[in-house]
């Protein structure tokens, strides 16, 4: 599994995430399993352009 950050803290704590380009900000799903707590997120599709292009015979 890829993880882009991984913290171990204990006791009482807060954690602010600021989501870079390409993050999807909704759905987020946490999951808390022997102690750890994973939080999912999804990306954003990415965009496609279609560009005409014009195809002309000859020189010129």
């Amino acid at each position: 599994k890829n993880y882009v950050q991984m913290e171990i803290n204990y006791g009482d704590f807060e954690r602010v995430f600021l989501l870079r380009d390409g993050i999807e900000g909704r759905p987020v799903r946490a999951e808390y399993t022997s102690g750890f707590l994973r939080i999912i997120v999804g990306k954003k599709p990415k965009q496609t352009l279609t560009v005409p292009i014009s195809f002309h015979e000859g020189g010129q």
